[in-house]
This record gives C-alpha cells, sequence and structure tokens, in this order.
C-alpha cells in the first residue's frame, strides 16, 4: 500500500508541475494549490507558489499566506519533511534540500545517505539564491540573506547571512 500511495504521489507531482508551469507565472494561485494538494502536499489557505517552484517529493507543509518564488526547489523525502510557517516570503531560487550523507571511508566519502527535517518558522524571509541545509531551524521573523548557505539552529527575529550563515544582527520585534 505504501508504495502505491508514493507512486501516486510521485505521478501527481509531476502532472502538477506540468500543469502549473502552463499557467501564467504569477496568476492561477488557487488552482496550483488544489494541484498540488493532490499531489500531497500540505498548502495552507493563501500560499502563492509561483510557475516555475519545483518540490521534489511530497512531504512539505506549508503554512498560510506563504510566497513561494520561481525556481526555488524543495528536495526531501520520506525519512524528512519541510515545514514552513506562515506568512514567509521565499525568494526565487532558493533551494532547501533535507538529504546529506554520512560520511564514508577514503573509498567513497559520500556514504549512506540520511535526511534531516528542516523548519522554517512564521514571518520569515528567504533572499534570492539562499540555500537552507539538512536540519536547519530557522526562528521567526528572521531574515536571510541572498545567497546564504544556511545550516544549524537560529533563534526569532534575526538577520542571517554568509557562506557558512551566521547571525548578522538582531532585528527589532516592532
Amino acid at each position: 500500500m505504501t508504495t502505491l500511495l508514493h507512486f501516486h504521489y510521485r505521478f501527481f507531482l509531476r502532472i502538477a508541475h506540468i500543469i502549473s508551469n502552463l499557467l501564467f507565472p504569477t496568476r492561477g494561485f488557487a488552482f496550483r494549490r488544489v494541484l498540488f494538494r493532490l499531489a500531497g502536499l500540505q498548502i495552507a489557505e493563501g500560499v502563492r507558489i509561483v510557475g516555475g517552484a519545483k518540490f521534489h517529493y511530497h512531504n512539505i507543509m506549508i503554512g498560510a499566506n506563504t510566497w513561494i518564488g520561481t525556481e526555488t526547489h524543495f528536495f526531501t523525502s520520506a525519512s524528512a519533511s519541510i515545514s514552513i510557517g506562515a506568512r514567509v516570503a521565499i525568494a526565487p531560487g532558493c533551494m532547501i534540500n533535507t538529504g546529506t550523507h554520512e560520511i564514508g571511508n577514503h573509498a567513497r566519502r559520500a556514504g549512506q545517505n540520511v535526511g534531516k527535517s528542516i523548519q522554517i518558522g512564521d514571518g520569515t524571509w528567504l533572499g534570492m539564491g539562499t540555500k537552507i541545509l539538512d536540519g536547519t531551524k530557522i526562528g521567526n521573523g528572521c531574515i536571510v540573506a541572498s545567497g546564504a548557505v544556511v545550516r544549524g539552529s537560529f533563534p526569532d527575529n534575526v538577520m542571517i547571512g554568509g557562506i557558512p550563515a551566521r547571525i548578522i544582527k538582531k532585528l527589532p520585534m516592532d
């Protein structure tokens, strides 16, 4: 049964991407929500997915009124999930990836594939081209600077940037 269910999600995910890309990129948001829900994603009301965004597995939850820019990629698996809060703004070209590898021996350094879940808090803004890596937890109300490569845990209301990303400054609460 599980294999059949995963086949169903993968099939509908491919169909959803094809149809989504036929629509005008910044129109048809309600229709895209329905398409990606049929493919197994948990998408709240008011989520706006721009054409060209790609979901590479269905284990994804997106909170209300979140914006997902074009050419953003979400990589996850059955063993790890991506949870995005409400009112999150994700700029174009971001990459969110739960996958990594254990370090192998000298013959093959990329050892066994593992997944570590990612959480992005309410009201956070991911700048263009950011990369969010396995196991990352970003608090509420954060800003992630364009091009940052983020791994680790970050508290609420901070600006994060750099490669590797670090806290740049605390943000005001008002």
